[in-house]
C-alpha cells in the first residue's frame, strides 16, 4: 500500500507543478514568478478531509479484517478437523480430504489477496481525491499570489527550500476552510 501511496504522491507532485505553471502561463515577456513548495503528505495527514478519509479507510480495513479473520478461523478449523480425523481416514479418504483442504486454502488465499487489492484501490481513491483538490487549490493560490511554479516538497528532497517558499500551511488553511463550509452545508 505504501508503494501505491508513493506512486500517487509522485504523480501528484508532477501534476501539481504542471498545473501551477499552466495557471500562471501568460505572455512570454512576463518576468518569471516565484516558486513555492507544498507538502502533500502533510496536507493528507492533518487536513479535515485527510482525517475523514483516514477514518473511512480505517473503518473499511476493520470491516474487511473481520472477513479475513472469518476465513482464517475456517482454515484453522479445517486443519484441526484433518488432524483429528486423519488417523481414521483410509488412503482415499485422506487424499480426498487433503484435496478439498488444499482447494479451500487456495480459495481463501485468493479472497485474502482480493481484499488486500480492494483496500489498496480504496486508499488510492481516497488519496487521489485529496490530491486533486489540493492541485486545484494550489493552482488558484499560485495565480493569486504570483507563483509561477508550485512543486511537491518530496521532489526537492535533499535540497534547500527557503521557509518563505513553503506554502503548505496556507494551502492547508484554504483546504480546511473549504471543508468547513461543505460541512456546514450538510
Amino acid at each position: 500500500m505504501k508503494r501505491t501511496l508513493r506512486g500517487a504522491l509522485a504523480s501528484a507532485a508532477c501534476a501539481l507543478a504542471l498545473a501551477a505553471a499552466a495557471a500562471w502561463a501568460g505572455p512570454a515577456d512576463r518576468p518569471a514568478g516565484r516558486t513555492a513548495v507544498v507538502d502533500l503528505q502533510k496536507i493528507i495527514a492533518v487536513s479535515r478531509r485527510g482525517q475523514r478519509a483516514r477514518e473511512k479507510f480505517k473503518d473499511t480495513v476493520l470491516s474487511r479484517q473481520k472477513e479475513v479473520d472469518k476465513y482464517r478461523a475456517e482454515l484453522e478449523q479445517l486443519e484441526k478437523d484433518y488432524r483429528d480425523k486423519s488417523e481414521t481416514f483410509s488412503g482415499k479418504e485422506r487424499d480426498a480430504y487433503e484435496g478439498r483442504f488444499r482447494a479451500r486454502v487456495t480459495e481463501l488465499k485468493r479472497k485474502g489477496e482480493d481484499i488486500r487489492e480492494d483496500l489498496e484501490r480504496e486508499q488510492k481513491k481516497l488519496t487521489d481525491a485529496i490530491v486533486d483538490d489540493v492541485q486545484r487549490l494550489a493552482q488558484v493560490f499560485a495565480r493569486k499570489q504570483g507563483y509561477s511554479l508550485v512543486i511537491e516538497a518530496r521532489s526537492v528532497e535533499g535540497g534547500f527550500v527557503a521557509p518563505a517558499a513553503d506554502v503548505t500551511q496556507a494551502i492547508l488553511d484554504i483546504y480546511d476552510a473549504e471543508a468547513g463550509r461543505e460541512e456546514k452545508k450538510k
